[in-house]
């Protein structure tokens, strides 16, 4: 999966002669377990809130 900026990636693929190109974005299942599957010291998981003691 990409994320960032797309500019770079455009320009990397102007040079090459495409007669198609096909981007789709992940369906949501697929978003959703990789938000919650991510490692504790991700960004993901440290925008959770903290647990109340």
């Amino acid at each position: 999966m990409f994320s960032g900026a797309i500019a770079p990636f455009v320009q990397a693929i102007a040079p090459l002669n495409l007669t198609d190109l096909v981007v789709e974005e992940p369906d949501l299942e697929e978003s959703v377990l990789r938000l919650y599957s991510a490692p504790a010291s991700s960004p993901a998981a440290s925008a959770a809130p903290a647990a109340r003691r």
